[in-house]
């Protein structure tokens, strides 16, 4: 079942909302036990628990659009943890075996995303410290 466009974008937004709920309790409830109480445990579990996830929903959901695919893998898996779709990505590029783009993927996901925290942390510290 496809569902109407507007479907869809309730879907999304309802598992977009669980998901946001459920990332939020991961957090209140692993970083206080984690060492020295550094929150990256409850990152670590969001991610791993996201590609569980979509390991185990993508099959059942289908890759196309519908309801339920747009609930649980957008919605939901999307607000816990995109990690889960770059995840899938990697592994599918992998099975067609586009290793280049894999590892491209990968290393570009990665490396370009830690340049980009660099950069606007940087930017944002300048701009409030310049800041009137």
């Amino acid at each position: 079942m496809l569902g109407s466009p507007f479907s869809l974008w309730l879907a999304v937004a309802a598992g977009g909302a669980l998901g946001a709920i459920a990332r939020y309790a991961l957090a209140l409830t692993i970083a206080p036990r984690s060492l020295g109480g550094a929150s990256i445990n409850g990152t670590v579990v969001a991610n791993v628990l996201g590609c569980l996830l979509i390991g185990l929903l993508v099959p059942v959901v289908g890759r196309g659009e519908g309801v339920w695919r747009s609930l649980l893998i957008v919605g939901l898996l999307g607000s816990l943890t995109t990690f889960s779709t770059f995840s899938l990505e990697t592994v599918e590029l992998l099975q067609r075996r586009a290793h280049a783009a894999a590892v491209a993927n990968v290393v570009g996901s990665v490396v370009l995303g830690a340049a980009a925290v660099a950069i606007g942390l940087a930017v944002a510290t300048r701009l409030v410290r310049d800041a009137p």
